[in-house]
């Protein structure tokens, strides 16, 4: 956990793309970066199940404390899908998945897709463990910057990252607590732990700043 520290702490500071967005991106700009992460915020955490089954119990009911807050305690109106619903209807922009397949770019598909890997054919599941425990850390940071974008360009639907950067950081601690269940179970490789970390901070990072230079590019 420690290493996972030193990453989240190297990554505060932000980046160029993410100081644009939040500081100087208009609001077509703006539009065309939450178009891009549509697929994921339609979908949010619905591939996250194949997963459970593999970890010990006590592992499996904080992994699920997290699940149930992504669909908004069964509340429809709070569930993390549909704040992102909100979010593309003030925006002008279609609910409609099929949309969305020919305009997501491959970097925003490879983190995408990699959930897929991590919940059905990881062969450890440490990997999905520090990969989630990652996302759940690194959120509340890096939404700041929607948060801004969203103050600053007067949208009012902008809950669905100001409740990232809330419950996210519950999450974090629900995620450590999945590990240390496992790591009580049986023998845990911390370096699968890591790997998964680095895997996500890798491809969001790379899908993130693919995303505002096309914006930055087409409007």
């Amino acid at each position: 956990m420690a290493a996972l520290e030193g990453l989240l702490d190297g990554e505060q500071k932000g980046t160029p793309a993410g100081h644009y967005l939040a500081e100087e991106a208009s609001r077509e700009q703006f539009t065309l970066v939450v178009r891009e992460f549509a697929l994921d915020g339609l979908t949010e955490a619905q591939n996250f199940f194949p997963i459970i089954p593999r970890l010990p119990i006590r592992a499996q009911m904080a992994v699920m404390r997290v699940l149930i807050d992504e669909f908004g305690c069964g509340n429809l109106q709070q569930a993390h899908s549909q704040l992102y619903r909100n979010l593309l209807t003030e925006l002008g922009l279609p609910l409609d998945l099929n949309h969305y397949l020919d305009h997501t770019s491959d970097e925003t598909y490879a983190f995408l897709n990699v959930f897929y890997w991590l919940t059905q054919r990881v062969p450890d599941v440490e990997y999905f463990l520090g990969a989630l425990a990652y996302l759940e850390a690194s959120i509340p940071a890096a939404f700041t910057v929607q948060v801004r974008a969203c103050e600053r360009l007067g949208i009012t639907h902008g809950r669905y990252y100001s409740e990232h950067v809330h419950i996210d950081d519950f999450h974090r601690k629900e995620m450590q607590l999945a590990i240390r269940e496992c790591g009580a179970t049986r023998a845990m490789d911390p370096t699968k732990l890591w790997i998964g970390a680095l895997l996500l901070s890798e491809l969001i990072g790379t899908a993130f700043e693919a995303a505002v230079r096309r914006a930055r590019e087409e409007a």
